[in-house]
């Protein structure tokens, strides 16, 4: 019977053999599905790893830039907090995390901006320039604020300070402290890169006023300092720099600031070259530096009159200090006009390339120094006259023409412009001695001659010393200190000038002083020849007390010139028919003629001008047909000028010489009625001539004798003294009174002991009158005196002859007949000459 499987089976439709291969297949399948579960089991778990392994990677990438951005954030902010501190310590910092932050990310704006404008900081503060350009060239496309004024940072240390004053017009002041400050700064270079334009510094100085408030950055605090020192606010630079002293206790730069402070304002000399000196031996100095340096020596040595290494400190100043510097540059060419240096002023100021009025207001300084006060003062008024330079200029040319109350405003505006320097602060003293106290003044000049022994301040406080004394006090103060200055000024002129006018009233009662005071007026001409009054007083005092030759070379140098006044054209008018009365050269008509028209121009007494015009005219070889026409003028004149001497003298003479002898005794005896004592010895000596022409030589001698007795106890020129010694001897010669002759010589050199033409004048008067060894001795003492005298060779030759030593007379001779200044004397000593032959 079959079994259960085998039904079911049949019943199922398969065989035995069928249902093992079924169940095989089922068991295979069964292997198969296992396998592809562990496959599958086995993919998953791969794919776990590999999304585990990717998660890994992207959250390890995350995180790094997580801390990247972290790390750039934090440089970036501790750059700008180091930054916004702005001691050099800070900005150190500041630039290492700025780097840290390009570090980590090399192509950040921020970064490279930040790094640029600590590089800025730095150079302005006289670091790299170099790292300044390398930053710069990562943000050459950036135009933010920070990265335009950093550029312009860069473009000021270059110099090109026209493209900085284009850029701040694109960048609002103000904003953040970094930015604010370089904006400050640069306002503050441009404006000191043209120092002149004075409209320039007030917005610089009000801004840097704004942003110095607590700012720790030195460099505004130094830029805030040059500015008002350049604006002439001295105290307050001084005070911008102890602000800054306190921010950089051991700053080199602010050292130099100082020590170029003082030297400007003539303070602290000797300490400002011993720093000088001193840190100029450091080596590693900057360039700039190094040139401030040498610029604070050169002007403490220029008005300490040290002439020692100026020029070479000047040179060596230029060559260090940058271009962009325009201010230092400027004052180095200052120094250069100060020192005297007008060559190497005028080159350097060529190279400065400053516009036409700067160049123009230098070219008047120039003439200043030189001595031309009034080509000086000409340039000026064509300047604008609100110009800094100008004011300075005008008002030191104005004090030297003594135009004392025009001076005080420019002073004042000169002083408020450029403080109290040392050639403002002499200037504005002077003024003060003149037109205001002049003990305060004296004072003021005193403590600052004291500091500066060689400058114009000792001229100066002598003049205040004589202004003090008066007319009648005590000058030896002032003598003293004038003595000195012209010791030790380089160009003292003024200094001998007012020597001489000293020693002029001391020869009133010490006749042989006169050469002195000749040679003092000399010096000062010799020091400044271009100042007219100079020339002026030495032509007029030679003209009385010296050489009427060397007086007309003078005066004659005074026609031309613009500022001659009339009473130097009068002088030389005097000299001129002076000359021609003694023969020492025939009158030029023509010219006397055109010096009087021009004297009249200039406002000179009409009845002066009148008198000479009649002198000149009796000079003329057809004076005698003129001598009515003559007279007649010069009759008008008395009549309405009684008291006029010369016009008195000359209707006088016209008598005379018309044999009007009547009327010439009355018009010479009435003319005593209103005449002092120098005028009455006069008429009685022009009375003694018609007396002469008339035959009356007894009375002439008389009158004559009278006349000299009265003159003996006046005041008279050296030169009058001597001429009417010679006419009133003559007198005395036609009535042959010997003792009288000799008694007017003794009385001439007694007077006038350092005048060679007196001695030798006595030794011929001795001479004739047999007194030999006086003669001798005298004709000896004339010819050391001036051996260029012909007279005294005369006087020499007629001692040889009275020792029959007849070779030696003839070489004395031939000598005097060489120097003879008039042709009457000439052949004089030719008739000599030839008896001894």
């Amino acid at each position: 019977m079959p079994s259960q499987n085998s039904v079911g089976l049949a019943g199922a439709g398969l065989s035995s053999t069928d249902l093992v291969a079924e169940l095989h297949n089922q068991a295979d399948e069964r292997v198969l599905e296992v396998g592809r579960q562990r496959r599958r089991r086995h993919r998953r778990r791969i794919i776990g790893v590999v999304i585990a392994v990717v998660v890994l990677a992207v959250s390890a990438v995350a995180g790094k830039i997580a801390w990247d951005q972290y790390r750039l954030n934090h440089a970036v902010k501790e750059a700008r907090t180091h930054l916004l501190a702005g001691t050099s310590g800070e900005l150190r910092l500041a630039a290492e995390a700025a780097e840290k932050g390009l570090a980590v990310a090399p192509t950040d704006d921020v970064s490279r901006e930040l790094l640029a404008m600590v590089r800025a900081h730095q150079a302005a503060a006289g670091g790299s320039t170099e790292a300044l350009a390398q930053a710069l060239t990562a943000i050459t496309e950036s135009q933010s604020q920070q990265s335009v004024l950093a550029r312009a940072v860069a473009a000021a240390l270059a110099g090109e300070l026209d493209a900085v004053a284009d850029t701040l017009q694109t960048v609002e002041p103000g904003g953040e402290p970094p930015v604010a400050r370089l904006h400050a700064w640069l306002h503050a270079t441009v404006a000191l890169g043209n120092p002149y334009e004075t409209e320039r510094m007030g917005p610089a100085l009000a801004e840097l006023e704004e942003v110095a408030q607590d700012e720790q950055w030195v460099p505004v605090h130094r830029r805030y300092a040059a500015a008002l020192l350049r604006a002439g606010s001295i105290d307050e630079a001084k005070a911008r720099l102890e602000t800054a002293r306190a921010l950089d206790p051991a700053g080199l730069g602010l050292a130099i600031d100082e020590a170029l402070l003082h030297a400007i304002v003539t303070q602290h000399s000797s300490g400002v070259r011993d720093v000088a000196e001193r840190l100029l031996a450091d080596e590693s100095l900057s360039p700039r530096d190094r040139g401030r340096l040498h610029l604070a020596r050169a002007l403490v040595n220029t008005r300490r009159r040290n002439g020692k290494g100026i020029a070479e400190d000047i040179d060596a100043a230029w060559e260090h200090v940058p271009a962009w510097d325009v201010d230092s540059r400027a004052r180095i060419i200052e120094a250069a006009f100060l020192a005297g240096e007008l060559k190497r002023a005028k080159a350097l100021l060529k190279q400065l390339e400053v516009d036409e009025t700067t160049a123009d207001v230098h070219v008047a300084w120039a003439k200043l120094i030189e001595g031309d006060v009034a080509g000086s003062l000409e340039d000026c008024a064509k300047l604008p006259q609100t110009h800094a330079r100008v004011a300075y200029v005008q008002a030191l040319a104005l004090v030297e023409q003594k135009r004392f109350t025009e001076s005080t405003p420019w002073l004042e505006r000169a002083l408020g412009l450029y403080g109290p320097r040392l050639e403002l602060r002499v200037a504005d003293a002077r003024t003060k001695a003149h037109v205001g106290d002049p003990k305060l003044a004296g004072d003021a000049l005193g403590e600052i001659a004291k500091a500066h022994r060689t400058a114009r301040a000792l001229t100066a406080l002598g003049e205040a010393q004589l202004l003090i004394a008066g007319d009648d006090g005590e000058t030896d103060a002032a003598e003293k200190t004038l003595r000195q200055a012209l010791e030790t000024e380089d160009r003292p002129a003024e200094a001998a000038f007012l020597l001489a006018g000293l020693v002029q009233m001391q020869a009133k009662e010490d006749p042989e002083k006169a050469p002195a005071a000749i040679a003092l007026l000399e010096k000062a001409v010799e020091f400044d020849g271009v100042t007219v009054r100079y020339r002026a007083s030495l032509g007029r005092y030679l003209a009385s007390h010296g050489d009427l030759d060397d007086a007309d070379n003078v005066l004659r140098t005074l026609v031309d010139e613009e500022v001659v006044t009339a009473d130097s054209l009068l002088d030389l008018v005097v000299v001129a028919l002076d000359r021609a009365d003694l023969g020492y050269a025939k009158v030029e008509a023509k010219d006397v003629g055109a010096w009087l028209d021009k004297a009249a121009g200039l406002r000179a007494n009409p009845v002066t001008i009148t008198v000479l015009r009649e002198r000149l005219r009796l000079l003329a070889p057809d004076s005698e047909t003129e001598l009515p026409t003559i007279g007649s003028r010069l009759a008008a004149i008395l009549q309405s000028n009684p008291g006029n001497l010369e016009a008195r003298l000359l209707y006088g003479e016209t008598l005379r010489r018309q044999r009007e002898f009547p009327i010439a005794r009355t018009t010479l005896r009435d003319g005593g009625q209103s005449s002092d004592k120098y005028g009455d010895g006069r008429l009685f000596i022009a009375r003694a001539t018609v007396e002469r022409r008339d035959g009356s030589d007894r009375l002439a001698a008389a009158l004559a004798k009278s006349g000299w007795d009265k003159l003996n106890r006046v005041e008279v020129a050296p030169n009058e003294r001597i001429r009417l010694a010679r006419l009133t001897a003559q007198f005395f010669e036609d009535v042959e009174n010997l003792p009288a002759q000799r008694a007017i010589t003794k009385a001439l050199v007694k007077h006038l002991p350092w005048r060679a033409d007196a001695w030798a004048f006595r030794a011929l008067t001795q001479l004739a009158n047999d007194k030999n060894e006086e003669g001798c001795a005298n004709a000896k003492k004339a010819l050391k005196i001036d051996d260029t005298l012909a007279e005294a060779h005369s006087a020499r030759a007629e001692c040889w002859i009275s020792s029959h030593h007849y070779p030696d007379a003839r070489a004395e001779l031939a000598k005097a007949v060489e120097l003879a200044r008039s042709s009457a004397e000439k052949r004089a000593y030719k008739r000599r000459l030839r008896v001894l032959r």
